[in-house]
């Protein structure tokens, strides 16, 4: 080889050299001081909106980790801005959405680390990359999505920090996950009226309530199954007439058992499906904030209107009658009943009707059970008496079949009423301001107990139809049962006096 093939030989190799020189890390440049990340503040804006946390400062990476030869260095991700999404669920799942870069092409997210710190959660993304790599000078940018375990915290602000980035999120309420059907704070105030004229009802074992006007009666309650269905009930307005079958307004509410994972439109199709020839009218509502529908136009005894409604998998089936326009005098009966009805029902919580069924005595054939909520009693009574409850006046009725047709029909009744607080009155005191106005009438006193609280009971006190009456106090309230007709002018009332004065007895339970 000659001399100056030789030379030019050498100075490729040496220009060859000098141009991979010339790549690698930091040629060229003197040392430099990495400055400290800058910092943004991301605010929240709505439940489900994201947050940002955008400023046009770059955060630079932080100062890399030495290593040796053969090793790896790790180092920290430059963080640009974080949006915190809070995701539509409960309990609340908070994500964290990063987007950043890192130094050159050979460094890659190394890992995600998230340390909750009181209110606030630190988030730290550390890189890595071969330590002799030879790499691109460009920079690479990530994103990532950051899940955050919020669950069981209680409400408040929380602070995130990822890098040196900050935003904050806020919890509304406490984020504990419903296992159990929520609770009813105060069952008793969601049926009990507000309103002068309307009485509330309580059917445990349908698990419902409403309220309904209470010149009105509650009647025809079968709380186990009768002809396939769970539980029936019935609202009737006063009678127009005083025939056996008057023309009066009713409602009735059956519920029919399990759907059987219907949905609500099959469920209607079926109920209504032998009358495709029928001009039927549907329409969509609610019945205690549950999709119902309304069937006007069916068959029966007179015209009628039936809604059904479905909730956890039960069906439920109300009827109000007479629609018929021939019936016009009940028309404002039918229309006061429904919407009294359709506007206050309400489910029960299972955790309510399971306190209640706990404590009060079942129903069963010919025995409808009755949960008087407002002063915390329950009892049963024959199924063939009807129930009343005058709200305002603390008063419930049972009333048994008439047995005449006259204005004043003669008919077994025992009245509850709650008569308030005893002050510092015993019960022998009690008693005694309740026969001191008739100080000429032999009555007699019988010393007796209702739900194994002691109890007077008084024969003999004057009235019409001659009384029995009971006295008791508990929890400082005073309670005064009164039943007639115990005059033995009387006789063809004495076997239903009998069977609602022994069932009642039996059955009375002081439940809270």
């Amino acid at each position: 080889m000659s001399f100056t093939r030789k030379f030019n030989y050498l100075a490729a190799v040496v220009g060859l050299l000098l141009i991979l020189a010339a790549c690698m890390p930091g040629a060229g440049q003197g040392p430099t001081e990495t400055p400290a990340p800058a910092q943004a503040t991301a605010t929240q804006v709505g439940a489900d909106e994201p947050v940002s946390s955008d400023d046009p400062t770059v955060t630079p990476a932080a100062t890399e980790t030495p290593a040796g030869e053969g090793e790896v260095i790790i180092g920290q991700a430059t963080v640009e801005n974080i949006d915190i999404l809070i995701l539509e669920s409960f309990p609340v799942q908070v994500h964290v959405l990063v987007r950043g870069y890192v130094g050159d092409g050979c460094t890659e997210i190394d890992e995600i680390q998230t340390t909750p710190e009181g209110n606030a959660f630190m988030v730290t993304i550390t890189t890595k990359r071969p330590a002799e790599a030879v790499c691109t000078q460009i920079l690479v940018g990530f994103e990532e999505t950051i899940p955050l375990d919020v669950a069981g915290l209680p409400a408040g602000t929380y602070t995130v920090n990822v890098n040196g980035v900050t935003g904050t999120f806020e919890l509304a309420v406490d984020n504990v996950a419903q296992t159990e059907e929520p609770i009813m704070v105060d069952p008793v105030s969601e049926c009990l009226p507000t309103e002068a004229g309307l009485s509330p009802y309580f059917n445990v074992d349908g698990g419902y309530c409403f309220q309904y006007p209470n010149r009105f009666r509650i009647g025809d309650v079968f709380p186990e199954p009768q002809s396939g269905e769970e539980n029936i009930m019935a609202v009737y307005g006063p009678p127009q007439d005083a025939s056996l079958e008057p023309l009066q307004a009713g409602l009735s509410i059956v519920r029919q058992g399990p759907a059987g994972g219907r949905s609500l439109v099959e469920v209607v199709d079926q109920a209504i499906s032998e009358f495709a020839d029928l001009p039927l009218t549907r329409s969509q509502t609610t019945l205690g904030g549950q999709p119902a529908e309304v069937i006007d136009g069916l068959p029966g005894r007179t015209a009628n209107r039936q809604l059904f409604t479905i909730y956890n998998d039960i069906v439920y089936h109300l009827t109000v009658y007479p629609t018929d326009p021939t019936f016009s005098v009940v028309k404002p009966d039918v229309e006061v009943l429904w919407e009294a009805v359709t506007g206050t029902f309400t489910f029960l919580p299972a955790s309510f009707m399971e306190s209640v069924s706990a404590a009060c005595p079942a129903g069963g054939e010919q025995r409808s059970p009755y949960a008087n909520v407002a002063h915390g009693y329950c009892l049963v009574y024959p199924s063939y008496f009807s129930l009343n409850e005058i709200y305002e006046q603390n008063v419930t009725t049972l009333s048994g079949p008439a047995l005449d047709q006259s204005l004043e029909p003669v008919q077994a009744a025992l009245t509850i009423q709650v008569e308030g607080a005893a002050g510092d009155r015993t019960l022998a005191e009690l008693v005694a301001e309740a026969i001191s106005a008739f100080p000429d009438v032999a009555v007699t006193q019988t010393e007796t107990t209702l739900d194994g609280e002691p109890a007077i009971v008084l024969e003999g006190l004057p009235g019409r139809t001659g009384s029995r009456q009971l006295y008791t106090i508990f929890a400082g309230v005073i309670f005064h049962l009164t039943l007639t007709p115990v005059d033995e002018a009387f006789p063809q009332a004495a076997q239903d006096v009998a069977a609602v004065w022994e069932m009642v007895m039996e059955s009375f339970t002081f439940w809270r």
